[in-house]
C-alpha cells in the first residue's frame, strides 16, 4: 500500500531556511571537502572498472529477464549489480512477435535506423555507447 503523501507550510522566510538547512547538512557531513574526495575516488574506481567490462565484451549493465522478476527469482549477484550500477536491462518483456505485431511501422523503421540490433548484445552496448556521447 502506498504511503499518503505529506507536506508542510512553506516557511515564512525561505532564504533563511535554505541557510538554516545548509549549516545543518554541513555540520553533519563534516569535512566537506574530504566527502567529495571520496565520491570522486569511488566514482573513477567503477569508471574503470566500466571500461575494464566493456573492453572484454562484458556488459556493462546487469541483464535481468522480465520472468525472472515476475517470478521473484532474479539472482542475488544480478540484484547486487543493479545496486552497484543504479540501472539494468531487462529482457524477455514481450516477445518478437508480439514487439513486430504491435508497434507502428514507422516506429520499428525509426527503431531499426537508429536504434540496437535485436540479435546482438555486443551491438546494443555499442550502438547505445555511441549515441550516449560516450
Amino acid at each position: 500500500m502506498a504511503e499518503a503523501l505529506s507536506t508542510s507550510p512553506l516557511p515564512a522566510d525561505i532564504s533563511e531556511a535554505i541557510r538554516t538547512v545548509k549549516a545543518q547538512l554541513r555540520s553533519q557531513i563534516g569535512d566537506v571537502a574530504a566527502v567529495f574526495a571520496e565520491v570522486e575516488t569511488a566514482m573513477r574506481e567503477e569508471a574503470t572498472v566500466v571500461a575494464a567490462d566493456r573492453a572484454a565484451g562484458r556488459p556493462v549493465w546487469p541483464i535481468v529477464n522480465f520472468p525472472d522478476i515476475a517470478a521473484g527469482t532474479v539472482p542475488a549477484a544480478t540484484m547486487d549489480g543493479i545496486r552497484r550500477r543504479g540501472c539494468a536491462i531487462v529482457q524477455s518483456t514481450f516477445s518478437r512477435t508480439a514487439f513486430l505485431a504491435d508497434w507502428p511501422r514507422g516506429d520499428l523503421l525509426f527503431t531499426r535506423s537508429t536504434g540496437p540490433s535485436l540479435r546482438s548484445r555486443r551491438a546494443r552496448t555499442t550502438t547505445w555507447s555511441r549515441s550516449g556521447g560516450s
